[in-house]
């Protein structure tokens, strides 16, 4: 049973003048994970810079971090690679995220799993980053094929 959209999703959830706090979650259909982090004004110009034009090869691989991955700082991290799968080009998404170690019990909860993408959803996400509108409530969405491991 699904109970959200396969993909990762974002959402603004609170700012500044300084810092953007996103909401991000996702979910391959079988597995899922959802984390609160800090980040820039800029970091949706930059992901889109960062996952621009993906894939050029079969070897083409891309890293995104947004969050603290200092664990002294708050809030939680998220780390995505894009990267091809096979030489037919299926491409992947690897997903590591991590919780704020500060909030709750203390300690660092940590997700790790893949998610199938379409090289048209990325170039359509892109558009969406290039796009947002940065305010509270804002999202934007990835979405994913069915996960058929």
């Amino acid at each position: 049973m699904n109970i959200m959209n396969e993909g990762i999703h974002f959402k603004v959830i609170w700012l500044d003048e300084n810092v953007i706090e996103l909401s991000v979650t996702c979910s391959n259909g079988r597995f899922s994970g959802s984390v609160d982090l800090y980040t820039d004004h800029f970091w949706s110009s930059q992901f889109a810079e960062a996952i621009g034009d993906f894939p050029t090869s079969l070897s083409d691989e891309r890293e995104v971090e947004l969050g603290a991955w200092n664990e002294k700082l708050a809030g939680g991290r998220i780390r995505l690679k894009f990267f091809c799968a096979d030489n037919l080009g299926h491409l992947m998404i690897t997903v590591n995220m991590c919780s704020d170690s500060s909030r709750g019990n203390g300690q660092t909860e940590t997700a790790f799993f893949q998610i199938p993408a379409e090289v048209a959803e990325v170039d359509e996400f892109v558009k969406q980053l290039e796009n947002l509108k940065v305010q509270v409530g804002s999202t934007i969405f990835l979405a994913s094929p069915p996960y058929l491991a």
